[in-house]
């Protein structure tokens, strides 16, 4: 009862301090706590503050926490546990597994060490669920990065995701990626006939092109310029 009593001072004392940071280019909010818990008080922690202890979905967002936590070794916890079931690993939050950084040889703690800590370069191992660490919160606010072109670099079109957007080009133009960005370029489509319906005169024009005939006498049909002779 007293070490709970303690916790809930230290989460009232530590949570007004809290600073949060957005990931660029996603939803996800990130505070590291410079306090030393157990997995279980952390995790309380950060739910005291409408977060969860860390998840991590993707190489990038591994890589992410120890460059921005100081570029240095990061020893830290994770919100991954087997405690529910020896050697079935879950997100405290549910969140399903879609990426892990196991170092070599881990988890190897069996029935005893049944928490994960992000330790050293980025690299996961398994540790005593009573052990003293640092932690982060995280959470998603969703921001809908294409309702603001400053959130997102899309030439054209934007879709947003889940944690992200994605970029894609409007009928009519040809997309490929240069340095991590999708350009759009528009397709000649009158250097093709495979492309275009045009009988005679084809001009192309940003996204499409225009059919005209030779005399000038454009006659339309069915959506088609239909010319004479």
């Amino acid at each position: 009862m007293l070490r709970k009593l303690f916790l809930i001072l230290k989460v009232a004392l530590f949570a007004s301090a809290l600073k949060w940071e957005r990931r660029q280019g996603t939803d996800a909010y990130y505070s590291y706590i410079d306090l030393t818990l157990n997995m279980h008080d952390a995790s309380i922690y950060c739910m005291a503050n409408n977060a969860s202890l860390l998840w991590i979905n993707s190489e990038d967002e591994n890589y992410y926490i120890n460059d921005r936590y100081n570029g240095n070794p990061i020893n830290c916890w994770i919100g991954l546990s087997d405690e529910r079931q020896e050697g079935l690993w879950e997100w405290l939050d549910k969140s399903p597994i879609v990426y892990s950084k196991w170092s070599y040889g881990e988890p190897d703690g069996d029935t005893y060490q049944n928490c994960a800590v992000i330790y050293g370069w980025s690299s996961w191992y398994s540790a005593f669920c009573s052990d003293l660490f640092n932690f982060i919160c995280k959470m998603v606010v969703p921001i809908d990065s294409c309702a603001d072109e400053t959130l997102n670099d899309c030439q054209q079109l934007c879709t947003d995701t889940y944690e992200n957007y994605t970029c894609s080009c409007f009928v009519g133009y040809q997309s490929h990626v240069a340095e991590g960005q999708v350009i759009c370029k528009d397709i000649d489509e009158c250097s093709n006939k495979t492309l275009n319906n045009c009988q005679q005169n084809c001009t192309n024009t940003n996204g499409g092109y225009i059919c005209t005939c030779f005399d000038g006498n454009n006659h339309t049909a069915d959506g088609q310029v239909m010319c004479q002779g």
